[in-house]
């Protein structure tokens, strides 16, 4: 060990050690996955808590992406097929951009290791980018109606119902699980509302009691000044 090695770096490293003996013998790892394992510990405590998000974005697919019609690179006048591949730029930046708004709405700690914490944030911005997606799909599609083949004839026709366009059924459910997720951070005005309820009536009696005779003392220091209203009918 070097001298100029810290005892905080040798922690570090020791993270980094994945040993057999401790791993389920169902996993059957050999040297090669082992090593990816490793490795892969490294990336993840690299990329410290935006790691979270990873598995969110889609992959572009250039041309064949289902949501090239309102795709915002081509706007920005950027070849989509350079990015086939790589996970969608603009997603990418909507989620950063969310994670750091919520957190700061939040007062989180975009370092902290609250791992309860951050997979609230991290499925609250999952459903976020699933609405965007369900958005970009109608505004593609237009009609908020469509055509559901529900049978068919004896001659084999298709029969067909006009029903609600699954993007926005797609969107409903997303946004249903948002605000179940928004009500676990009480982060709604309804849950704000109900927390301060629940304050007022856990108050202690002698609290209460000492709040009503400040209030009290408070209302006999008002000078209360009589004035004199004349009646303009009077003569």
């Amino acid at each position: 060990m070097g001298k100029d090695e810290s005892k905080n770096d040798i922690v570090k490293k020791e993270s980094y050690i994945v040993r057999y003996d401790i791993l389920p013998p169902e996993w059957k790892m050999t040297n090669v996955g082992l090593k990816a394992v490793i490795d892969m510990q490294k990336a993840i405590n690299s990329v410290g808590t935006h790691g979270i998000l990873a598995g969110i974005p889609i992959i572009c697919k250039g041309k064949q992406c289902p949501y090239i019609d309102t795709c915002a690179m081509e706007t920005l006048n950027i070849d989509v097929n350079t990015l086939v591949g790589n996970r969608c730029p603009v997603e990418v930046a909507e989620i950063i951009d969310l994670f750091e708004k919520y957190c700061a709405q939040f007062n989180i700690d975009e370092n902290t290791e609250d791992m309860v914490v951050l997979g609230l944030i991290k499925e609250l911005i999952d459903y976020e980018i699933q609405i965007r997606r369900a958005d970009h799909k109608m505004a593609s599609q237009g009609d908020f109606l469509e055509d559901i083949v529900v049978g068919v004839t004896e001659r084999g026709h298709p029969i067909v119902n006009k029903e609600i366009a699954k993007p926005i059924d797609y969107k409903e459910r997303a946004v249903k699980k948002k605000h179940e997720i928004l009500q676990l951070l009480n982060s709604t005005p309804k849950d704000k509302a109900a927390n301060t309820k629940k304050v007022e009536v856990s108050m202690d009696p002698s609290t209460y009691a000492a709040q009503l005779l400040a209030k009290a003392k408070d209302l006999d220091d008002v000078k209360i000044i009589d004035i004199e209203v004349q009646d303009d009918n009077t003569e």
